[in-house]
């Protein structure tokens, strides 16, 4: 996973909860980072497969 991808939704984790008043330990920041990283990588090969994007 790219670093600087990873860092960014580490970023957009720990503002989300920061906003609901959550105060989450920073292992479960980079658990919830990593998980966003993936669900973004899998929407973009799913938007590179649909027809007319190729």
């Amino acid at each position: 996973m790219h670093e600087d991808c990873s860092h960014d939704w580490l970023a957009w984790a720990a503002l989300a909860c920061r906003l609901r008043g959550l105060a989450l330990p920073p292992q479960d920041l980079q658990a919830i980072a990593q998980t966003l990283a993936r669900l973004s990588a899998v929407a973009n090969e799913l938007e590179c497969t649909e027809p007319g994007h190729g």
